[in-house]
């Protein structure tokens, strides 16, 4: 099924890739107008308030809406999806450079990658994850948990990437601080997971 998903994503990147490069700014706008009409194609944010008030500033830019609608929103979905493919179950370093946005679903992109973001940091504060560092679980339970400290890590990096120019040096330590509590969960789980195979 992980393989049917990736390839189904790729297959349509690589039509909406082709789309953006063969339309007109006519085109696009008139394609738009159809998307924007038909409610199944709206993409929710989560809106998540984070604890760490770093992700919360108004520097991020974050739409107040959680609907949106527009041709733009469903690429920048679509490519968020197969980079959390690539990052959960292939474990592709850093899969949100790899499924780069154009410029034409670029802004959409970012707010997708810092409200997910938002949402996985989440996990910090998870009773799962601190079982997870310090006593037995269920392997299956272990790594579901791993993939998800995985997904967390690549949307920092990609955040990070995509909101460098607009962020103080305060709030690049902030997030650089981040990064540190997501490698310290990372290398817990991983040695409760090994200490069970030696």
């Amino acid at each position: 099924m992980r393989l049917v998903g990736y390839v189904e994503y790729q297959a349509a990147m690589d039509q909406f890739d082709a789309l953006l490069k063969m339309a007109s700014e006519t085109e696009l706008a008139v394609m738009n107008e159809i998307v924007r009409e038909r409610p199944e194609y709206t993409v929710t944010i989560q809106g998540t308030q984070s604890e760490w008030t770093i992700l919360n500033s108004p520097a991020w830019g974050q739409p107040t809406n959680e609907r949106q609608l527009g041709l733009d929103w469903v690429i920048a979905l679509a490519r968020v999806e197969m980079a959390t493919t690539l990052a959960s179950f292939v474990y592709v370093y850093d899969s949100f450079a790899v499924v780069k946005p154009k410029e034409y679903d670029r802004e959409a992109y970012r707010t997708l990658v810092l409200d997910g973001l938002k949402y996985h940091m989440q996990l910090l504060n998870d009773q799962g994850l601190l079982q997870a560092m310090q006593n037995p679980l269920a392997t299956t339970r272990v790594l579901a948990i791993l993939r998800r400290i995985e997904l967390a890590d690549s949307l920092h990096s990609a955040t990070v990437q995509l909101y460098d120019k607009d962020l103080t040096s305060e709030q690049l330590v902030e997030t650089q601080k981040l990064y540190e509590r997501l490698q310290v969960a990372k290398q817990g789980v991983l040695q409760n997971l090994l200490a069970r195979i030696r």
